[in-house]
């Protein structure tokens, strides 16, 4: 699945999708699903995934790897940066280079790390003075803000040069995570104790209040599920979200939901009309964003990884015609009560 980059221009654009909608997310506050306590007695600023492994970083310069089957620590950098006043507030990983990026806020700069020696490669200034979560999508750093105050910006800089790439005033304050999912960039505000998510052209989707103000330091995503630290605690957030590939005539598209409970069916449905208050499921009172006539594209069993997905090979149909979809997960017959959970809406431009 490719998500959006950013061009110079400073203009956010789809790759090959233009994901424009999204129905309204379920206003209840998110609840962590506790994995494993802080094992490191150190707060921790910054997380992300590699091989598997959880990378989490400490404001007092440190980094532990963690294996979450465990919780345990099973290598410890005592100095990530040969800064011994570095102060890290935000972390990510570029997979092409494997290597590690990592905010500190002491030099307002962007340091890279090589993952698994932990050498200190280069730095690059920061664009505002206290960096704050940070992700690498479509070749760029993106980071937030700390801030008590009024909202900050958002930033995107090229890592090679540290040439800022794009500036956009998201109404974020204290960003203490950001993660790009299904298409949009979800942003973890930690003043206003909300996770937010964000299309292409800077729209806010969906928003779910993460309860406490000031308990999460941290998120990412591992490619199923959002990870974070809530109250000194590792947790898992487990909505499930819906991502496709292109609409590409004679090409295999997949329909991708995750995370979606094992032995559950999702079905995945399509609308040439649009988005709106669309029909009522018949259990469960949950609500399509899809307006009639609503087709049925086709449906997945949930595996034991928890994902569901179902691929078909797209018809032939003129270019430029939009297609939204959306899925249903249907839970097992042995759920304890739970309904049916509507997902996310998509709009796709046939290729």
């Amino acid at each position: 699945m490719d998500r959006a980059v950013l061009r110079p221009s400073g203009l956010l654009l789809p790759v090959l999708m233009a994901f424009l909608c999204f129905s309204p997310l379920p206003a209840q506050p998110l609840t962590g699903i506790p994995k494993f306590p802080n094992p490191t007695n150190e707060n921790i600023t910054g997380i992300a995934f590699h091989g598997g492994q959880l990378l989490a970083a400490s404001k007092n310069n440190h980094l532990f790897v963690l294996d979450i089957a465990t919780g345990q620590v099973v290598e410890t950098v005592s100095q990530l940066l040969p800064f011994p006043l570095a102060h890290i507030h935000g972390m990510c990983v570029d997979g092409g280079s494997g290597t590690l990026w990592v905010s500190d806020m002491l030099s307002a700069s962007l340091h890279q790390v090589q993952i698994g020696t932990w050498v200190y490669l280069s730095s690059i200034p920061s664009p505002n003075p206290m960096p704050y979560g940070m992700v690498f999508e479509g070749g760029l750093l993106w980071m937030g803000h700390h801030s008590e105050g009024p909202p900050t910006p958002l930033h995107a800089v090229d890592p090679l040069t540290g040439a800022l790439a794009g500036t956009w005033m998201l109404g974020l304050h204290d960003t203490h995570g950001l993660a790009w999912v299904g298409g949009y960039l979800w942003a973890l505000d930690n003043l206003t104790a909300q996770l937010l998510a964000f299309d292409t052209q800077g729209a806010l989707r969906a928003a779910r209040p993460t309860g406490q103000t000031g308990a999460w330091s941290a998120l990412t995503h591992d490619g199923t599920r959002f990870w974070g630290v809530e109250s000194n605690v590792f947790v898992t957030l487990d909505f499930p979200t819906f991502t496709q590939d292109p609409l590409i005539p004679g090409t295999q598209v997949g329909f991708l939901v995750s995370p979606a409970p094992p032995g559950s069916t999702t079905w995945f449905l399509a609308s040439l009309t649009g988005v709106g208050s669309g029909p009522a499921l018949p259990v469960g009172g949950a609500a399509l964003a899809l307006l009639d006539p609503i087709h049925v594209v086709g449906q997945s069993l949930a595996d034991a990884s928890n994902r569901a997905l179902f691929t078909l090979q797209w018809p032939g149909a003129a270019p430029g015609i939009p297609v939204w979809t959306q899925a249903v997960i249907m839970p097992p017959p042995v759920s304890g009560g739970i309904g049916p959970q509507v997902t996310n809406a998509l709009l796709s431009i046939t290729q």
